[in-house]
This record gives structure tokens, sequence and C-alpha cells, in this order.
């Protein structure tokens, strides 16, 4: 329990580090999206994911492709060292 406990704070502080992804996806996109954009899923996870709930293969590589962009200028950006 207290390493579940651990690990979900170390989780919390590594994503809180990256900025918040630049798009918006329904709940199973979001689910393959968010997971490539945080480092949970790799991109040959989220292809067999996607594939595995019926998404198409240029759906796939369409999601693939949004959630390996950098970040826009617009979104929150860490602060740097003054």
């Amino acid at each position: 329990m207290f390493a579940w406990l651990v690990n979900s704070f170390a989780t919390l502080k590594r994503e809180s580090a990256i900025p918040p992804p630049p798009f918006r996806a329904s709940k199973r996109c979001a689910t393959i999206m968010c997971g490539v954009w945080y480092g949970r899923l790799s991109p040959e996870e989220a292809r067999a994911k996607a594939r595995g709930w019926g998404f198409g293969d240029a759906d796939i590589e369409q999601m693939i492709t949004d959630a390996t962009q950098p970040p826009s200028y617009w979104s929150r950006q860490p602060a740097g060292e003054k």
C-alpha cells in the first residue's frame, strides 16, 4: 500500500513537469494520446491498443502524430531558472 502511494506521488510529480497536451480528445482517443504524451505508452503499444479498439490505420497515425508533436507556443511551459 505504501509503495503504491509513493509511486502515485512520483507519477504526479513527473507529469506535472510536462506541459499539458496541445490537443483535446474523446475518452478512448485520450487514453491512447495522453498515454503517449506522458510516456505511459510507446507509440507501438498505442498502435496495438488502438487496433484492438477498432480504429483505422489513418486515424491511429493521426493520433500518434498529434501526441508526439512538441508543445505549441501557447501552452503552459515550465518556469525557467532566474
